[in-house]
């Protein structure tokens, strides 16, 4: 029952803060929560933030990073979240959908010039995303790919992990293009270019900031969108 005053609480906190700052007539740091995928904050945002926290060093941001869902995404200023796009709205700020990429370490990718796809998956690990969108077999389906084999699956709860993992050489992993472009561009992943294949998937900014005008929650939100822009826009 308690957690029904927290958006209260919190809005009555900001508010005294923005009345703080006035009468002090100096800048208060205040707090924007974002909740997210782990795999998106690890290795699309972490990179970005720099610059934005150094030219507002008196935002302070708070990162909740789900797998899977978030308990606490209702508190939370910004969400971000893998949707559909047919279920977006049309100003719904978003990434591009996502293109499925099959990903391995560098030592692994020569096999796949010489020998079927089918016939590599068979006698390989599989290293397995469980999660609410099961990239592995959407891929599969779309490439008429059996996914069974003789060798146990690698099964982890986030795309990060799994990404980690195959840089590590433990097997193949389906992966979205925007988690697995870090490892590609610093060569410790490569990918089998005659196997991507386009989804309607995409990461979305869902839903503005319900706080006011004055509130920070707008710039990081507003920040966030040109970022999705040029994603947008990135060939």
């Amino acid at each position: 029952m308690g957690e029904a005053y927290l958006p209260g609480v919190a809005e009555a906190l900001n508010l005294a803060a923005a009345a703080t700052e006035g009468l002090r007539g100096k800048n208060v740091p205040r707090t924007v929560t974002l909740s997210a995928p782990l795999s998106f904050v690890t290795l699309w945002l972490a990179s970005r933030l720099d610059g934005f926290l150094s030219q507002n060093p008196n935002i302070e941001i708070r990162l909740n990073s789900a797998i899977w869902t978030d308990p606490n995404a209702e508190l939370a200023d910004i969400v971000v979240e893998v949707r559909d796009a047919s279920e977006l709205d049309a100003d719904t700020p978003h990434l591009p959908n996502e293109t499925l990429e099959l990903v391995c370490a560098p030592a692994l990718i020569g096999s796949l010039s010489t020998t079927a796809l089918q016939d590599v998956l068979d006698s390989s690990r599989k290293i397995v995303v469980q999660g609410r969108h099961n990239v592995w077999q959407r891929w599969a389906t779309k490439l008429g790919i059996n996914l069974e084999g003789d060798v146990p699956a690698l099964k982890v709860d986030n795309s990060a992990t799994a990404l980690e993992a195959a840089a590590q050489n433990l097997g193949f992993v389906v992966t979205y293009s925007s988690y697995c472009q870090p490892y590609l561009k610093d060569g410790r992943l490569a990918t089998w270019s005659k196997a991507k294949v386009q989804t309607t998937l995409c990461l979305a900014l869902t839903g503005s900031p319900d706080k006011p005008s004055w509130h920070p929650a707008h710039k990081v939100f507003d920040w966030l969108k040109q970022e999705f822009q040029k994603g947008k826009s990135t060939p």
